[in-house]
């Protein structure tokens, strides 16, 4: 489904800052940075929100419907195409990450079940769910450009843990002793970044590569949780 925009709904918006060089008759002076607002649209609903572009200028985002349902999209060239769903009807579809292929990933949650969710990948128009580590929930939270999804599921214990999803394929990334970890982001070499629960309690923050949990622990003296936002492409694991 293709919405186009709608300029008088109350929307969250993207800001394109473009700034530009000004030749005149001596040395090139750079002009005052000209802000553009572009009004994304909605699925036919009053709110969206955009969070993430990729190099291509796609955008991916949430955004309710006309009947008041809550669905992820990707906008390209001026149009918002809803996502859909893993199925059922009363679910609640939020996208998280979206890579440079314009692959997206999130999570469905089934409402009348509470806290139930399904990771999905929205893939060449097909959206498909990830599966879980045993247990009956999971949420994926980023995707690199291999197509690597990261995120966190319930286990057949009851444990929630990190994992990585590559082809099929759902790999548990275990914890730092403790019952809960999840794994935030992943770049392009395959190395993950999250935080994990330790046996004594603390939350500290890790690095995941080639199999191997590292943990790089809270950075202050009053031990607090250490959460990781980013991780680039020039980390070295010892």
């Amino acid at each position: 489904m293709t919405i186009n925009r709608t300029p008088r709904r109350s929307i969250l918006t993207l800001a394109i800052c473009v700034g530009f060089v000004v030749l005149m008759g001596g040395p090139a002076q750079a002009a005052p940075a000209r802000i553009r607002i572009i009004d994304l649209g909605t699925l036919g609903g009053t709110t969206s929100t955009a969070i993430a572009i990729n190099d291509r200028g796609q955008v991916a985002g949430n955004s309710t419907t006309a009947s008041g349902q809550n669905r992820s999209f990707i906008w390209q060239r001026g149009k918002m195409t809803d996502l859909g769903t893993l199925g059922g009807d009363n679910v609640v579809v939020s996208a998280s990450s979206m890579n440079n292929r314009g692959e997206v990933v999130g999570s469905q949650a089934d409402v009348p079940n509470g806290f139930v969710s399904r990771a999905f990948l929205w893939r060449h128009g097909v959206m498909r769910d990830l599966g879980t580590l045993g247990g009956d929930s999971a949420v994926a939270l980023d995707i690199n450009d291999r197509g690597q999804v990261v995120g966190e599921s319930l286990t057949s214990d009851g444990s929630t843990h990190a994992f990585l999803w590559e082809k099929g394929v759902m790999t548990d990334l275990g914890t730092l002793g403790g019952q809960f970890s999840s794994a935030l982001v992943i770049n392009d070499r395959g190395q993950v970044a999250g935080w994990s629960d330790t046996a004594a309690g603390d939350r500290n923050g890790f690095v995941w590569e080639r199999g191997r949990l590292t943990d790089f622990g809270p950075s202050n003296p009053q031990n607090e949780a250490v959460f990781p936002v980013a991780i680039n492409l020039n980390l070295a694991c010892n």
